[in-house]
């Protein structure tokens, strides 16, 4: 008696816990990444101790070159100059196998 009733308790247990799992593994949540172009303007401005000051701009492009691909361009002028490009997340021959790249220079003066 005692072990027919902890088979059962073990048994019920193990089903709770399948329903559980059926009924928490349904994903309604929308995509995280869209494969609509959006992009992002912004002013930069900068006034470091010691370095100097100085001001410039920022475009962030998302889904450009494909689905999750961002490419940065920032430029800033003062007394410390700066131009930058980051590309990443770019696919090349399947959505997994993706190229990222960046390129900065930059001068005092």
């Amino acid at each position: 008696v005692r072990n027919s009733k902890a088979i059962t308790v073990i048994l019920l247990l193990i089903q709770s816990l399948l329903i559980t799992d059926g009924a928490l593994g349904i994903e309604r949540r929308k995509k995280q990444v869209s494969d609509e172009i959006s992009y992002f303007i912004y002013p930069l401005i900068y006034q470091v101790p010691g370095l100097g000051a100085g001001n410039g701009a920022g475009a962030t492009v998302v889904n450009l070159i494909g689905d999750g691909s961002t490419l940065s361009l920032l430029r800033i002028k003062g007394e410390i100059e700066v131009d930058s490009i980051v590309a990443s997340d770019i696919p090349l021959f399947t959505q997994h196998l993706t190229l990222s790249a960046a390129y900065a220079d930059g001068k005092k003066g």
